[in-house]
């Protein structure tokens, strides 16, 4: 069950959404995808695991996905450049839904570090191969600056080991379906991080989207 946790997430679902997102081009069309996966994590949770329906957080799951799509819009295209990007982003939205299951059914017996854990010691070896395969010709001496490893520092401390950590205790504590919700916030908290940073200005269209996603979420945390 760690082996299958650890293939869908992080190796598929990173490979099919940096891939997918490369490849389509489109911010928007990313974002869209990658926002149904509340949705199939709602069927998965129905299936396997007999949650019921609630009208409320099927209607704040779908709310959301309007919102991140006129966030996307802020600084993105709908034009798609090659058209398999698309099947990587459903790989990416499978291999989410396919954690989340697999997480669940984890949680009920190991803690959340144990989980995180086992989650990237094993990706980590499923990454190897391509990594020595692949990876090594982007290697030089500028990979060993400080522009590059506190970035790189920062998203394996703060994104991968915090985050997860936490991610896994949302999904047991709030079931699949509704932790996934929350990862349509991810472009509002970027958007805001980007304005901050002055790369990136606010506008009447993102302010829009974001007020949908956060109402949508809101919804579909209530009973």
């Amino acid at each position: 069950m760690m082996a299958l946790m650890a293939f869908f997430e992080p190796f598929v679902y990173f490979i099919g959404e940096s891939f997918g997102m490369q490849a389509t081009d489109s911010a928007v069309i990313a974002a869209v995808i990658i926002a149904i996966i509340p949705v199939t994590c709602l069927l998965v949770e129905r299936i396997l695991y007999k949650i019921p329906f609630t009208f409320k957080k099927i209607a704040g799951i779908l709310i959301t996905i309007p919102g991140v799509a006129l966030m996307a819009l802020n600084g993105g295209n709908i034009t798609v450049k090659h058209l398999y990007g698309i099947a990587l982003l459903f790989l990416a939205v499978a291999a989410a839904t396919g954690y989340g299951a697999v997480v669940k059914k984890l949680s009920q017996k190991y803690n959340n570090y144990t989980i995180a854990t086992y989650q990237f010691v094993i990706g980590s070896l499923y990454f190897l191969p391509l990594f020595l395969g692949y990876g090594l010709d982007g290697i030089n001496h500028t990979f060993f600056t400080a522009d590059v490893l506190v970035p790189l520092i920062s998203l394996a401390i703060l994104c991968s080991c915090i985050a997860f950590v936490l991610w896994v205790s949302a999904i047991r504590n709030l079931g699949i379906a509704r932790a996934n919700i929350f990862s349509a916030l991810i472009p509002a908290f970027s958007a805001i991080g980007a304005v901050i940073l002055g790369h990136e200005n606010i506008t009447l269209v993102s302010v829009s989207g974001m007020a949908i996603v956060i109402f949508g979420v809101i919804l579909a945390q209530r009973d």
